[in-house]
């Protein structure tokens, strides 16, 4: 049987968590956070209120890394 194609989809990328997105940038969480509030990072959100996470595009964070690249 032959393989479906790979059908290259922002909702099929590849997501991480805040404490991986912290790691990865040698940031605190508190930064990310904060980052998050000033809609200066790409993420998506999960539920609501207490119970609810937020998810980071790979891509997406790289593109966002990139276009950051100089910057200060």
């Amino acid at each position: 049987m032959p393989s479906s194609p790979r059908v290259h989809s922002p909702l099929l990328a590849t997501f991480v968590t805040l404490a991986q997105v912290s790691k990865r940038l040698s940031a605190s969480r508190k930064s990310i956070r904060r980052w998050l509030s000033a809609a200066d990072i790409p993420a998506f959100y999960l539920g609501e209120g207490k119970n609810g996470s937020v998810r980071f595009s790979a891509e997406a964070l790289d593109a966002w890394l990139l276009s950051r690249k100089g910057s200060t």
